[in-house]
């Protein structure tokens, strides 16, 4: 009797998934990929990855088994089992020509404690402009130690429940993101200054983005006044960010090997200018410099 039990709910079971999987369209989606993880039923609290959309496959398939859905899901067994393939490739396939985001937007700070010893502000920024081929799966936050020069990761911010909120945080909220002089007593010299550097960056399987780049003010009540950057050091009215505009002009026009090369061939003094007023360490040997240039303006550590 057992055994007849589990059969028909086998069976139910099979007939479920045909008809959901019958009634999803394609072009009701975002990409290929967002289709494919729906057909296979991947949770959205999922990691969106091809290993994950395998095992939805393989899950699937196995409920869509003829052994196990008998004769009650129908002619359209065979047709939900074909959709089900297409869904993984199209996940296989989409995944694999993933780009790396562009830079968060618009990145701001409000100030929420100045007591020294206390001090607390948001970063708060706007998502990159959406590109199906280059979907961002976290943030990174990170800080401008200048005890090691160079940004030290704050935190990772990904999709996950939240038990303070009581539902799941999709990665479209997670926009801003809470820091403390009390949790980030690893970073002592930080807090020694009077403003800090401080980064935000998305990311997916792909890699990582460019910086976005924001100067905090350690002792002001108020970040209105604080001069934001947006990533890569311009000033935000557009005006030239150092006191050389040819130098600066050159150095944003210029990218990844072409920047190196022309930045290899400039004197130790304009490559030390040029970190001092983006709040960058300065010393060091030239090679130093080039390379904390090349990661302000790119987010390619080459240390």
């Amino acid at each position: 009797a057992s055994q007849f039990v589990a059969a028909a709910q086998a069976q139910a079971e099979a007939s479920r998934e045909v008809i959901r999987i019958l009634k999803l369209r394609k072009d009701s989606f975002p990409t290929p990929a967002a289709w494919g993880f729906a057909v296979l039923d991947v949770p959205s609290t999922s990691t969106h990855d091809i290993s994950a959309g395998q095992r939805g496959f393989r899950t699937l398939m196995r409920k869509l088994h003829p052994d196990k859905a008998g004769s009650a899901a129908g002619p359209g067994l065979a047709q939900a089992a074909e959709v089900a393939r297409e869904a993984r490739e199209a996940i296989e396939r989409g995944l694999s020509l993933e780009e790396p985001p562009g830079a968060p937007r618009n990145l701001q700070y409000s100030m929420l404690c100045a007591t020294a010893g206390n001090r607390k502000f948001k970063l708060h920024w706007a998502s990159p402009e959406v590109r199906p081929e280059a979907p961002v799966r976290r943030y990174i936050v990170a800080a401008l130690d200048p005890a090691y020069g160079r940004p030290l990761t704050a935190a990772v911010l990904e999709p996950d429940y939240c038990e303070a909120l009581g539902r799941f945080v999709s990665v479209e909220d997670l926009t801003s993101y809470t820091l403390a002089e009390q949790e980030l007593q690893k970073m002592p010299s930080l807090w020694q200054q009077p403003s800090a550097t401080f980064h935000v960056a998305a990311a997916n399987d792909k890699g990582q983005s460019p910086w976005a780049v924001i100067q905090v003010k350690l002792g002001s009540a108020s970040g209105a006044a604080a001069r934001r950057r947006p990533e890569g050091g311009e000033a935000q009215n557009g005006e030239p960010a150092v006191d050389d505009p040819a130098f600066n002009k050159q150095v944003i026009r210029r990218r990844g090997p072409e920047l190196r090369a022309w930045l290899e061939q400039q004197k130790k003094g304009p490559l030390a200018s040029w970190l001092r007023f983006v709040n960058w360490p300065s010393l060091g040997t030239k090679d130093d410099l080039v390379s904390r240039i090349m990661f302000v303006r790119e987010g390619v550590s080459t240390w």
